[in-house]
């Protein structure tokens, strides 16, 4: 049989059977609590997932649009050029005509010439006039010096090849005579 407890062991009974009621409260709170923890973080493995795929698919379609630019890109130009190509033709055909005169050829040249400068200029591209400019070696390529007494010394006194620029970057330089002093 059991003994009836004294009432110092019924308040160590209560207090256990309060402190055991606690310690469950307190366990199902802390599983409570790693069950959202565990969702929240499988919840962020899923978004980081999504996130590098995104992030895959996007440079996946940079390279394919790099690509599609490098092997399109110039189409417009070409397509110009091809015209200007045209127009050539056409001039060697009405030259070899015997009603060509010099004039209607070189008529001809000037258009094409001012449509092919109309493409150019389309393109970024610019002349590097430099007549009677002081020497640059950064834009004009000193083919030889000349003695002259109507330009100070280092001005470009004559042009044999024009030069070219896209974009302020120098394609070709000019090929020029700069001007030197008199020896003496």
């Amino acid at each position: 049989m059991h003994s009836p407890e004294t009432p110092e062991e019924e308040i160590q009974s209560e207090a256990q059977a309060t402190s055991s009621a606690e310690l469950d409260a307190e366990e199902l709170d802390i599983a409570a609590d790693r069950l959202v923890l565990a969702e929240r973080v499988k919840s962020l493995e899923e978004e980081l997932l999504r996130t590098r795929a995104e992030m895959e698919n996007q440079r996946k379609r940079s390279l394919r649009d790099l690509e599609q630019a490098r092997r399109f890109g110039l189409e417009k130009v070409l397509a110009d050029l091809v015209q200007v190509a045209d127009n050539l033709e056409r001039g060697l055909e009405a030259a070899e005509q015997s009603t060509a005169t010099v004039e209607s050829i070189r008529e001809g040249k000037a258009l094409t010439l001012t449509q092919l400068n109309k493409v150019l200029k389309s393109q970024g591209v610019e002349e590097v006039d430099p007549m009677d400019k002081p020497f640059d070696p950064q834009l004009h390529q000193a083919m030889a010096t000349e003695v002259s007494t109507k330009q100070p010394p280092g001005t470009v006194i004559r042009v044999f090849q024009k030069g070219y620029r896209l974009h302020e970057r120098l394609l070709r330089p000019a090929m020029v005579v700069v001007s030197k002093a008199p020896e003496g």
